[in-house]
């Protein structure tokens, strides 16, 4: 199972640790997934307004932003 949202942590994860303590889910921050991109030092506590929550069986290899296409 795959949950995600507009979360909008701001850094901190502790809003959602009841609700995966409680579903058995884990918390996943791009940040820790993401390759590493320039200026990352300056912004890294920024990207995890963009997280999401899985089941520990699913293996998180990577995450991408996909464009829009506007």
């Amino acid at each position: 199972m795959i949950v995600t949202g507009d979360f909008n942590t701001f850094d901190e994860t502790g809003e959602l640790a009841d609700f995966a303590d409680r579903t058995g889910l884990e918390i996943r921050v791009p940040g820790e997934t993401v390759p590493k991109r320039p200026l990352d030092e300056f912004f890294v506590e920024s990207r995890t307004l963009d997280l999401f929550l899985c089941s520990p069986t699913i293996a998180v290899e990577r995450c991408d932003v996909l464009e829009t296409g506007r």
